[in-house]
């Protein structure tokens, strides 16, 4: 989960690991108490998009990008959270050309630091190792390089 402070989209000020900070507590401190404006989650995650709505601001925004496996895809949502809030949620399930372009620009750039969300990197000879380290779910981004 990355938190942003400033008024520059793509700029991540700091980076939260929820198994070592309480997610809810650490929202809550980066925005006084009221919770994300927007919120993205881009993980294949029930616990995460249940999360979401209580992370999210009133009249907040999520996107669900990571869809979930299709033999456990039902998620518990409150929707007087969605009512008393007035939350958005929307779906996404892919991308334009132009939109890889503009991320790949703005991770050269270094306007996106790829050192906080890329947290392990491995040979190609080693990628099972990789597979290894995204089944624990202890990591953001794993990259294998050729």
């Amino acid at each position: 989960m990355h938190t942003q402070k400033t008024l520059f989209p793509g700029v991540v000020d700091r980076t939260v690991s929820s198994e070592e900070e309480n997610l809810k507590e650490a929202v809550m401190e980066e925005t006084d108490g009221k919770g994300a404006d927007v919120i993205y989650v881009c993980a294949p995650s029930k616990e995460a998009q249940e999360s979401a709505l209580e992370l999210i601001a009133n009249r907040g925004r999520i996107n669900f990008f990571g869809g979930l496996p299709k033999d456990n895809c039902i998620a518990k949502i409150n929707s007087n959270e969605i009512h008393y809030k007035e939350i958005f949620i929307s779906g996404a399930s892919s991308s334009k050309p132009v939109d890889n372009k503009k991320a790949l620009q703005l991770l050269d750039q270094r306007v996106i630091d790829p050192d906080k969300i890329i947290t392990d990197v491995f040979p190609l000879d080693s990628i099972h190792k990789g597979f290894d380290v995204l089944e624990e779910g202890k990591c953001i981004k794993v990259v294998i390089k050729p």
